[in-house]
């Protein structure tokens, strides 16, 4: 019994060596996967070969994997022109960044900011928006009310009457928030019912190229399940809102990243 148990610790390392070095070769074997597929599709937009670079970083413990999308001096357009595809075929588990020095912003013309009864990240929103010209629509989204009732319980307003006072106090909460939008085009809209459906019929309605949950700027393993959730209901590339850009230090900082959800 001992010598399986002295056979065993001495395989041990070298067991757990080959099965990391065998998910790292999985990894890289995927980054490809992705940077094939990436490439495929901007190449259909733009109808064959081009300038474009497709660059991908695997996905490693501490973070997402990395799509970097690059063009030349002068061939910027090229950028705006395939960021639509490429968000779409954005994995899970990976994130579109976008180098500044080579390239312009993701083109993101419509960005659809979902509000539930809590604090707005309106400034990421309209930045994202901004970089592209684009509009934010804001959309708060709680559940269908139970009638009102008093301390006795007898009904003083009814699911409709109390779906026009939340409507109210919505769109005054929202009409503060347009402050933070500058000269961002904001459109408005208040939806009652279960979040994923009315997410869903909203985004298509609007045609959205992009949805906005909003988050806490540390967002926790809650928030992101719930994003994951949700994103498996639209067929719109969904972030959490605000972004977290990285940090200057002695790196580069990128000019957009977006962790998207698919």
């Amino acid at each position: 019994m001992n010598d399986i148990v002295g056979v065993l610790i001495g395989i041990g390392p070298l067991v757990g060596a080959l099965l990391w070095s065998g998910r790292q070769d999985w990894l890289r074997r995927r980054a490809d996967h992705v940077r094939a597929d990436i490439s495929a599709a901007a190449n259909r937009v733009l109808g064959g070969e081009s300038v474009l670079s497709v660059h991908v970083e695997p996905r490693v413990a501490w973070r997402s994997g990395r799509v970097h999308i690059r063009a030349p001096g002068g061939y910027e357009f090229l950028i705006a022109s395939v960021s639509g595809a490429v968000i779409a075929r954005l994995p899970a588990h990976y994130e579109l960044v976008v180098d500044p020095r080579m390239s312009t912003p993701v083109l993101v013309k419509r960005v659809l900011m979902v509000i539930t009864p809590a604090v707005a990240p309106a400034r990421s929103a309209a930045a994202v928006a901004r970089e592209s010209g684009g509009v934010v629509r804001m959309a708060w989204m709680q559940p269908l009310p139970p009638p009102r009732v008093d301390h006795h319980d007898r009904v003083v307003a009814d699911t409709d009457r109390e779906m026009v006072r939340l409507t109210e106090i919505a769109q005054d909460r929202m009409r503060a928030l347009t402050w933070d939008f500058g000269e961002v085009e904001v459109e408005q809209v208040v939806r009652f019912g279960g979040l994923a459906t009315e997410l869903a019929v909203e985004a298509h309605a609007w045609d959205a190229d992009l949805i906005g949950l909003a988050a806490p700027a540390r967002p926790t393993f809650r928030h992101h399940l719930r994003a994951w959730y949700l994103a498996r209901t639209v067929t719109v590339p969904l972030v959490l809102l605000p972004i977290q850009r990285p940090d200057g230090g002695g790196r580069r900082r990128e000019s957009t990243v977006l962790p998207a959800f698919r």
